[in-house]
């Protein structure tokens, strides 16, 4: 592939991954609603609001979704991240 090629390429390649990421952005919000009403509803009937039981399952249900490239460590590592993120807002 000539060089100009490869810079096309590239900038298609990025431009498919700003729009990947604008993507992701909006999903991760409208997980946060989620969560936010199920900690409501968790409050409205006096239940704690952390479940390490749920998380464990969250962690093993995306483990099991993961067809690759990221390895299930790396997806592991992904979603404790969102779901601290998540505790937080």
């Amino acid at each position: 592939m000539p060089e100009s090629e490869n810079l096309e390429a590239i900038a298609r390649n990025r431009a498919e991954i700003d729009r990947i990421d604008r993507e992701i952005v909006r999903l991760l919000n409208e997980r946060c609603g989620r969560s936010l009403a199920i900690r409501d509803l968790k409050s409205a009937e006096r239940l704690g609001i952390f479940d390490a039981r749920r998380e464990e399952e969250i962690l093993e249900k995306t483990a099991e979704a993961n067809e690759g490239p990221l390895d299930d460590e790396h997806v592991h590592a992904v979603y404790a991240a969102i779901l601290r993120v998540m505790k937080e807002a």
